[in-house]
């Protein structure tokens, strides 16, 4: 190395370019031996078989200790009730499928009994012979005008006080005027009554002179 004003100057390998680097062969790695290691080896622990112990067989009582000293139960009852039984019908309406038209009446004999006698109207309950069916017996209700003035709106409601009562659609609603030498037609109505029934109440409304009145009573049958 030339000494240059007593200064030393050392020369240094240059690095290895890329090119280089790159064409150099790969040296051959040696490889490692790796030391295997022994596992332990775990033997399965198994359980001890439990013997069940012979223990007394407790027999079920079948008498029951109450819950409170000196108490004894009732005896259960045992009920009975059968889902599946049918209901019980309700009892059959006497009256409900019976229909006695009115020209199909037969009045007896027998004077009629007196319902209402009143300045305006009149009403009589007639007995009849007509026997549609056993326990059903049939009456023919007439209303009469009294008063030399017309009656509209005549309405009658009958109602058993011990029995059934049923009624049929009345002949007409109004009533012509009272007169002596050509009495007017009266209103008619078929009432059937079951044989239980020994009385009747009424209530009768119509419209006389332009005012509604209405009368009510009770009548026995006889």
């Amino acid at each position: 190395m030339p000494n240059l004003g007593g200064a030393v100057f050392t020369k240094h390998k240059a690095a290895p370019t890329l090119a280089e680097l790159q064409s150099k062969p790969a040296e051959p790695v040696a490889p490692v031996a790796l030391k295997s290691a022994t596992l332990p080896t775990v033997q399965p622990t198994v359980p001890a078989t439990v013997q069940p112990s012979a223990s007394p067989v407790v027999q079920p009582s079948t008498t029951m200790e109450p819950l409170i000293p000196g108490f004894s139960e009732p005896a259960a009852t045992e009920i009975t009730h059968d889902l599946f039984a049918a209901p019980t019908p309700p009892p059959r309406d006497e009256l409900e499928d019976v229909e006695v038209p009115l020209t199909l009446i037969r009045p007896c004999p027998v004077p009629p009994l007196l319902v209402l006698d009143s300045p305006i109207t009149r009403v009589q309950l007639y007995s009849t012979e007509n026997k549609p069916v056993p326990g059903v017996i049939v009456w023919l209700a007439t209303i009469t005008n009294s008063a030399p003035t017309s009656v509209t709106e005549v309405t009658m409601e009958m109602s058993g006080v011990d029995g059934r009562v049923k009624l049929a659609a009345p002949s007409s609603r109004q009533l012509s005027p009272f007169s002596p030498i050509c009495p007017a037609s009266p209103i008619q109505q078929v009432v059937l009554t079951t044989e239980a029934t020994t009385s009747l109440s009424f209530n009768i409304t119509y419209i006389f002179n332009g005012v509604q009145e209405s009368k009510s009573g009770q009548v026995t049958l006889s």
